[in-house]
């Protein structure tokens, strides 16, 4: 409610968002305040929850390298790497700034990959930005994964919104 009430999605958006993405996001680390931001950010560009919540599960899977999850929700996998290979390749991306792991055995949540991704994101150039929105979302999402590159901000006045929220 806090979030319907505050930003540009209502109540509904987020459930209908969730419906399509809370497992596979609260597989990938994130919490569900965390989910929320993320959905509320997206929508706040995309203005489609369904859009959003198909693109948040894919991403989280395709962050992970989730390939047989990924097939088994009915996600293209074309183009998707192994863990390691993914984790060089954005490592090399971001000129070393973003690593998808914590260690050798731990992914980061989707939430903090992004918003590392963020942080560095105007400091890419054009085409690296493509190259990481294919290797993150595929084809299909990159929309989604720029808003919420673009404008990681409004996930973190969702975060904050919901800490405070009663109840």
């Amino acid at each position: 409610n806090e979030t319907g009430n505050n930003f540009a999605i209502s109540s509904k958006g987020v459930g209908d968002a969730l419906v399509r993405s809370a497992a596979a996001l609260a597989a990938a680390g994130n919490d569900f305040d965390e989910s929320i931001a993320l959905i509320t950010a997206a929508n706040n560009v995309v203005q489609d929850p369904d859009k959003v919540g198909n693109a948040l599960k894919t991403v989280s899977m395709y962050l992970r390298a989730a390939k047989t999850e990924a097939e088994e929700a009915g996600e293209s996998t074309d183009g998707m790497a192994g863990v390691s290979k993914l984790r060089d390749e954005i490592l090399a991306l971001t000129n070393g700034k973003v690593d998808i792991q914590l260690d050798e055995n731990t992914f980061k949540s989707t939430t903090q990959i992004l918003r590392e991704l963020s942080e560095v994101w105007n400091e890419l150039t054009d085409i690296t930005q493509a190259n990481i929105l294919e290797k993150i979302g595929g084809k299909r999402n990159s929309n989604v994964v720029v808003s919420l590159l673009e404008n990681f901000d409004t996930v973190e006045d969702v975060l904050a919104s919901s800490a405070n929220a009663a109840g």
